[in-house]
């Protein structure tokens, strides 16, 4: 299937946006080394399980190892993920200038109109009984409705971690919050900068008192032993305020992770550039002798953005880092030790391991959603004429079965971007591992 180049130059920013603290979370619990000693890569090899696509993946890409295509799909298809991102609403109070969403009318502001509470408990269920299920509010607000749902979910399965990102609006229900009794085990609060760059970049005066409130009040709402993450997305606009914003976030959170905006249409001028990455990166660096190494994670998800790093920390650097790479088989990514900063990488070719995406309406949707409103989703075709069919895998019920749509996912998102990547990270891993650039 052709697809337009706005859209491949689109599509990156939803997966580093969606799934980004809950990949954290996971991160650290499903940990298998992957390292050019021998011993270790007879092991791996001799202890590849149905998690073992991100094994396939780094010895393609990175230990330049022969794989059929046809072979590596198979391995994808194996195993659906342990993390359900649900998008209740799609209405938002703010519009950031680097959100994936347009804005849109409100989809159930009141009521459960769609039986999303079936739909989750229906997959919360069935994730559960093979792994550690993981459930996202992942936006694009907290309504009132959306609190009971979550509890009865986790009073009927007592092992669902669940979580919440969040802008710092949810405050306004904090009350209501307390008194269902859900406590979250992971929230992320996005913070972009100082007041004014946080503003800035939210569009919205008022957005950095909100996020500041968020964070203030998260442990509230937290399990005991719950994280709290400062979110942080890297422009232009910001680069000069990484340190700042990390001083103030680590006051109240427990981590500060740093992602970078990807391109997409008319947000070019927001795109970080290797002077805006070198000052995120010695930003980092700072931050570790002051907090350690523990507190501060970068977070890569585009292979153009890998590049820029390489070219500011060294291509010599950077393969060394990838030889001794962590490999997440859970949630497709690798752990990288560059300089003693923490910093992970998640293969857009290996997006369907990462996460189930329920949408407002019910939908079990694509990585990239996010691009279409609800209405062209619906309709299968974009105001400029797009077909967007494919980013519906299926409409939900209490009785879909996830054993089942899964695979059709991986096909689908293979044969419309996946291979596409593949490819491109091959080559652009290769030609680090080389010593070379492609920028």
């Amino acid at each position: 299937m052709l697809i337009s180049t706005s859209v491949i130059v689109f599509v990156v920013v939803f997966v580093a946006t969606l799934t980004i603290i809950t990949i954290a979370y996971v991160l650290l619990k499903t940990m298998r080394q992957a390292t050019k000693n021998t011993s270790v890569e007879q092991e791996r090899t001799l202890n590849l399980t149905s998690d073992s696509i991100m094994d396939s993946w780094y010895q393609v890409v990175v230990e330049n190892e022969n794989i059929d295509d046809k072979d590596f799909i198979s391995t994808l298809k194996q195993t659906y993920p342990g993390l359900i991102s649900i998008v209740f609403e799609r209405w938002c109070n703010l519009q950031c200038m680097h959100c994936f969403y347009e804005m849109e009318r409100v989809t159930a502001s009141q009521y459960d109109i769609y039986g999303i509470e079936d739909i989750l408990q229906n997959l919360v269920k069935q994730i559960s009984s093979e792994k550690e299920c993981h459930l996202l509010h992942a936006g694009r607000i907290l309504r009132k409705w959306h609190i009971p749902v979550l509890r009865n979910i986790q009073k009927t399965n007592s092992g669902v971690k669940i979580g919440l990102i969040d802008n710092g609006s949810y405050t306004r229900l904090i009350n209501e919050i307390n008194l269902s009794g859900l406590l979250f085990d992971w929230i992320d609060i996005s913070l972009d900068g100082t007041s004014e760059t946080h503003n800035k970049q939210r569009d919205n005066q008022n957005a950095f008192k909100m996020a500041l409130r968020g964070l203030s009040k998260a442990k509230n709402i937290l399990k005991k032993e719950g994280q709290l993450t400062a979110l942080f997305t890297l422009t232009t606009i910001n680069s000069h305020s990484v340190s700042e914003t990390i001083d103030i976030a680590l006051e109240y959170a427990d981590e500060f992770h740093l992602s970078l905006i990807s391109p997409r249409i008319g947000q070019q001028h927001l795109v970080p550039g290797i002077s805006d990455i070198e000052k995120m990166w010695n930003s980092a660096v700072n931050a570790k002798k002051i907090y350690g190494k523990e507190k501060v994670m970068i977070r890569i998800y585009h292979t153009r953005d890998f590049e820029k790093l390489s070219h500011v920390v060294g291509h010599k650097t950077i393969s060394q880092s990838l030889t001794s790479a962590l490999v997440i088989p859970e949630t497709a990514g690798l752990l990288l030790d560059i300089n003693n900063i923490n910093v992970s990488f998640f293969p857009s070719s290996l997006w369907p391991k990462e996460e189930i995406i329920i949408d407002a309406d019910g939908s079990y949707r694509m990585g990239y959603f996010g691009q279409f409103t609800l209405a062209e989703l619906q309709s299968g075709h974009s105001k400029s004429g797009q077909n967007t069919l494919p980013y519906t895998i299926s409409k939900l019920d209490k009785a879909s079965k996830i054993v089942d749509l899964y695979p059709k996912c991986v096909e689908t998102w293979w044969n419309l971007l996946g291979k596409n990547k593949f490819h491109d990270e091959i080559k652009t891993f290769q030609t680090i591992m080389k010593g070379g650039e492609r920028l």
